[in-house]
C-alpha cells in the first residue's frame, strides 16, 4: 500500500539507495490509545493500524477508529474536504450524537467533530466534488427533525421539518447531489389525533437552505437517492420506485418492486434505477421512456438492501440474503447494456445471529464494488467485502460488530465502514469507522496526489533510502534494487 509520504530527503543517488537493499519487513497491528474530554464529557479513543492478513485488520486496512460510547457508526460518507483532499465524514448515533471527520488516507484520528441534538439519527450525505453535507438531525424516530448543511469550515444552514414526522433510516433518507447543488430529504407523517398519514420529501437548495420543491405520497419512505446533477430524485415509496422531477417535484416514472422497504438506487446520470425486495429489477431510461432491461430473483432471498449502480448506470450490483436463515448471502454483479450476469459470489455461517444485508457501494466505472452485512454468530466471513467488476475478491473488512454504513470512494480505491462495536443482535457499547485501500489507480502516482511528478520520485527515494516498507514496490517483502528499478520503469511510462 502507498500513502502520502513526507518529502524529508531529498535526491539520493542511485548508489547509496542500492546500499540499502535486502532489508526485511513485515507488517505489524499497531493500537494507540488517548484521553478526550469534551463538551460531550470523557472517553477513550482507540485507533488500530494496519495488521497482517488474517486476523481482525487484513491486509488493506489502514485503520480502523473506536470510542468507548455506546455509540454507533451509523453513518458514512466520502466528502470534497476542505480543498486540502477528501475526507470521511462519519455519523455517531444513539449516545455520544456528534458528526465526525477523518483524513484519507490519514491515521484515523479525528479531524473535527460537529455537534448535533441528543438522540440525534445523525443521517449524514456528503458530495465527494464540492465541500458541502447534508445532515438529518433531530430526535430519533419521531422528531421534531431539521435538514442542517455544512462544510468543513462548520454550518451553513438549517431546514426545519415540522411535527409530526418520523424518520425509519436517517442515514438513507438524506442525500446530496454530486455537484453539491440539491439536496433530498425523506419523511414520514402521523398525527395520532387525526390519524392522518402520507409521506413528504422535501427538495433542497444546498447552497442556502431554501425549498426547491417538495413531493407528497401515500404510504411512507425509506430511502433517497439523487442524481449527480441534482435533476432527478429517486423516492423508495414502499415498493415504488420514484422518479421525481427536483425543480417541481412531480413525478415522471414509477418503478415497481416485489416487496417494500427496500433501499433502491440511482445513477449518477439519471438514466439507470434499480428497485426491487424480493427480487431485483433495473429500468433504463431512453429520451423520455423507461424500459425494464434485467429481472431477477432466486428462492427465498431478499434483495432490497444491498443494491448498488456505477455512475453511467452500465454496473448494476447487487447483495441478497436467505431470508429462511438469515446466514446465507450471495453477491453478484450485471452488465446493464447486455444483461449479463458478470459473477456471482456467495457465503455460509452458523449460528443464531443474522447475517442481514446492509450496503452496498460502487465505483464511478463501476471497476470495484463493495457490499455488507451484519455477519454472523460464528464470524464465518468478513462483514464487508470488496469485489472487481467480475465479482472477484480484493478485499475485505472484518469489524468486531455489524456494519450498519458503507461507502467507497468515486475511484473504488478506498472503502469505508461504520458499525456497532458488537452484532447488531447483542447488546454492546461503542461503535467502528475503517478504512480501507486497495491498490493505487495509477502506480506512478505514489504520493497518491492524483499527480505524477518529480515529488513523486523524491517520495519514493526517500522511503526507499529507509527500507521502509512501502518501498517494497514489487511485493515480495524485500526492499532491494529490483524495487528501484521497477518503480523507476512504471514511473517513466507515467499514468494514461
Amino acid at each position: 500500500m502507498q500513502q502520502s509520504l513526507s518529502r524529508a530527503c531529498g535526491l539520493m543517488s542511485l548508489i547509496a539507495c542500492v546500499g540499502l537493499a535486502s532489508a526485511q519487513w513485515q507488517p505489524q497491528a499497531t493500537e494507540t490509545r488517548r484521553a478526550v474530554t469534551d463538551a460531550w464529557g470523557a472517553r477513550i479513543e482507540t485507533v488500530r493500524s494496519t495488521g497482517t492478513a488474517g486476523d481482525l485488520f487484513p491486509e488493506g486496512v489502514l485503520w480502523t477508529y473506536r470510542n468507548t460510547f455506546a455509540a454507533i457508526s451509523s453513518s458514512v460518507s466520502f466528502g470534497a474536504g476542505d480543498g486540502s483532499g477528501r475526507v470521511i465524514w462519519a455519523g455517531q448515533s444513539l449516545n455520544g450524537e456528534r458528526i465526525q471527520t477523518f483524513a484519507v488516507p490519514g491515521n484515523g484520528t479525528v479531524l473535527n467533530e460537529y455537534s448535533v441534538q441528543v438522540n440525534s439519527p445523525v443521517g449524514v450525505s456528503a458530495s465527494p466534488d464540492v465541500d458541502r453535507v447534508a445532515v438529518i438531525d433531530g430526535v430519533e424516530y419521531n422528531g421534531p427533525f431539521v435538514v442542517r448543511g455544512l462544510n468543513s469550515a462548520g454550518p451553513l444552514w438549517s431546514f426545519p421539518i415540522p411535527a409530526p414526522y418520523s424518520v425509519y433510516y436517517a442515514s438513507r433518507c438524506i442525500k446530496i447531489s454530486r455537484d453539491g447543488s440539491t439536496v433530498v430529504a425523506g419523511f414520514n407523517y402521523y398525527d395520532q389525533n387525526t390519524q392522518q398519514s402520507f409521506a413528504r420529501a422535501y427538495i433542497i437548495n444546498a447552497a442556502d437552505g431554501t425549498q426547491r420543491s417538495v413531493w407528497n405520497g401515500s404510504g411512507g419512505i425509506t430511502a433517497v437517492d439523487i442524481s449527480d446533477d441534482g435533476s432527478t430524485a429517486l423516492i423508495t415509496n414502499d415498493f415504488n420506485g420514484r422518479v421525481i422531477d427536483t425543480a417541481t417535484g412531480t413525478q415522471t416514472f414509477n418503478a415497481t418492486g416485489a416487496g417494500s422497504g427496500g433501499w433502491y438506487v440511482i445513477s449518477g446520470n439519471g438514466n439507470t434505477i434499480v428497485v426491487g425486495g424480493f427480487d431485483m429489477r433495473v429500468f433504463k431510461r431512453v429520451g423520455t421512456s423507461w424500459s425494464n432491461v434485467i429481472n431477477f430473483s432466486a428462492p427465498n432471498q431478499w434483495f432490497a438492501w444491498g443494491f448498488a449502480v456505477s455512475r453511467d448506470g452500465n454496473t448494476v450490483v447487487s447483495m441478497s440474503h436467505m431470508y429462511l436463515t438469515y446466514l446465507e448471502t450471495h453477491t453478484r454483479a450485471w452488465d446493464v447494456p447486455t444483461g449479463a450476469l458478470l459473477g456471482t459470489y456467495s457465503t455460509t455461517a452458523g449460528g443464531a445471529l443474522q447475517s442481514s444485508i446492509s450496503g452496498a457501494a460502487c465505483s464511478d466505472d463501476g471497476s470495484s464494488f463493495a457490499v455488507s452485512s451484519w455477519g454472523s454468530e460464528d464470524n464465518a466471513h468478513p462483514e464487508v467485502h470488496i469485489f472487481d467488476r467480475n465479482v472477484n475478491l480484493i478485499g475485505s473488512i472484518d469489524t468486531f460488530g455489524s456494519v450498519f454504513a458503507l461507502s467507497m470512494s468515486t475511484d473504488g480505491r478506498y472503502v469505508t465502514s461504520g458499525s456497532k462495536a458488537a452484532h447488531a443482535n447483542n447488546f454492546g457499547n461503542g461503535g467502528d469507522v475503517a478504512l480501507w485501500e486497495g491498490d493505487p489507480l495509477c502506480e506512478a502516482d505514489y504520493n497518491g496526489d492524483t499527480v505524477v511528478d518529480f515529488f513523486d520520485y523524491l517520495d519514493f527515494v526517500s522511503v526507499f533510502a529507509a527500507g521502509g516498507p512501502d518501498a517494497d514496490y514489487n511485493g515480495d517483502t524485500v526492499v532491494d534494487l529490483f524495487d528501484y528499478l521497477d518503480f523507476v520503469a512504471v514511473f517513466a511510462f507515467g499514468c494514461e
